[in-house]
């Protein structure tokens, strides 16, 4: 004997219609069965968070062990470079903190600077930090160009991997200018900027020479006109590059603080100042 699960009528077991209320037998609605729930998607969703967060932990453990080295021996930390994943993974962390710390510098001495300018993070950050990135691999590609002047067969990867060991050194002068800018050191932290640029250009041609030694060059160009070849490059991109983008990006950052007060006051200080040492 069976029961109807509609009207609860006692029927014969082979019965498949309930012969008081017609209801099909045999079939149960999925709302009479219990629904479970597991929760795979949320486990899953854990997972990929813990495995991040652990990928994380490895790469910056990776990178502080390789900071040390490379800012006291940098000639020598370049040298051993290769294109292994965590010497990638190394380079490209040190020349993206640069691209970005370089705006960072502006944005902040400007504050400093004019406390009434409210410099936008986009225009004094994000968007010089994009040109940046851009001018690096611009600079990566003209090394990489050179290194088959040499006649060696290098991968783009693999310049970019000594060239990211040579910039940790500009890059930790540039975040002290940071600091100093932050304490007030204004002069010091520009004089540290101008510093961290001019070694950027000579860790350019220390790269150069860092390929050489590392692949045992044997190139039909002498190593004066590949980097005279180098900056000529730089140069010209430069000029191009300036042209379709910069020059608008500089009109704007001019016209954003050329009419605030503060800009005048500064002009008029600096008049008074050399009007005193023109008096003594």
């Amino acid at each position: 004997m069976k029961t109807c699960p509609n009207c609860q009528e006692t029927l014969e077991e082979d019965a498949l219609f309930c012969t008081n209320c017609g209801t099909k037998l045999g079939e149960e609605t999925e709302e009479d069965a219990p629904v479970v729930h597991t929760p795979v998607e949320e486990y899953a969703a854990d997972e990929d968070e813990k495995d991040f967060i652990s990928q994380v932990k490895k790469v910056s453990k990776s990178y502080w062990h390789f900071l040390p080295p490379a800012l006291i021996q940098p000639f020598k930390k370049s040298l051993m470079m290769t294109e292994h994943k965590t010497d990638l993974v190394n380079s490209i962390i040190t020349l993206v903190l640069f691209a970005l710390l370089v705006p960072v510098y502006i944005y902040v001495a400007m504050d400093q600077l004019f406390p009434t300018l409210t410099p936008s993070v986009f225009e004094y950050v994000l968007e010089p930090f994009f040109y940046l990135l851009v001018t690096i691999a611009f600079v990566i590609a003209v090394m990489f160009g050179l290194s088959r002047l040499m006649k060696l067969s290098l991968s783009y990867l693999q310049v970019m991997s000594h060239f990211g060991a040579l910039m940790v050194l500009p890059l930790t002068v540039i975040a002290i200018a940071i600091f100093m800018a932050l304490v007030g050191g204004l002069s010091v932290s520009f004089s540290l900027t101008v510093i961290s640029v001019l070694l950027t250009f000579v860790m350019m041609i220390v790269n150069l020479f860092v390929i050489r030694i590392t692949y045992q060059a044997n190139q039909s160009v002498d190593l004066v006109y590949l980097i005279a070849l180098l900056f000529i490059a730089f140069y010209l991109f430069g000029q191009l590059f300036g042209e379709v983008f910069l020059a608008d990006y500089i009109v704007r950052l001019i016209e954003d603080f050329i009419y605030q007060e503060a800009f005048f006051d500064l002009i008029d200080g600096m008049m008074n100042e050399q009007y005193q040492n023109f008096m003594w």
